[in-house]
């Protein structure tokens, strides 16, 4: 579960890479720039499902009661999150990118800052529950 989880942030990790190399040159290539967004889309779609759908219920059936409060907390904002994706991938259309390519670019970056502070909000809340819960899980 939670390897699956290590993959597909690392899937999603090389396709901002992508993004990121396209931006960075001086000419947009268009096409490949919406290739690459939708290859984000669907890799960043994958990883929140998993996310909800595997990995939290998963990790707070066993958490200990005071880590579930924390958890459900960050489920909660999940779908802010999920918000906040949505309005970045809504105003920057296609044709909004290739009318303000560097405030496109200037977007990007704001929003990959807070994926990036966001995964690793994740990782050390789920390295909390899992140092402290694990011995009493071994022991259950």
């Amino acid at each position: 579960m939670l390897f699956e989880l290590c993959r597909l942030n690392r899937v999603l990790a090389e396709e901002a890479l992508r993004h990121e190399e396209i931006c960075s040159a001086e000419i947009l290539d268009h096409a490949a720039l919406m290739r690459v967004r939708w290859r984000i889309a669907h890799a960043s779609g994958r990883r929140l499902k998993h996310l909800t759908e595997v990995v939290l219920p998963a990790i707070t059936r066993q958490a200990a009661p005071s880590h579930r409060e924390r958890l459900a907390a960050f489920e909660a904002q999940t779908l802010l999150y999920r918000q906040e994706i949505s309005g970045y991938v809504s105003r920057w259309l296609s044709h909004a990118i290739a009318a303000d390519f560097d405030g496109y670019r200037c977007a990007m970056q704001a929003l990959r800052d807070s994926v990036c502070r966001r995964i690793a909000e994740e990782q050390r809340l789920f390295g909390e529950v899992l140092v402290t819960d694990l011995p009493r899980l071994r022991t259950a």
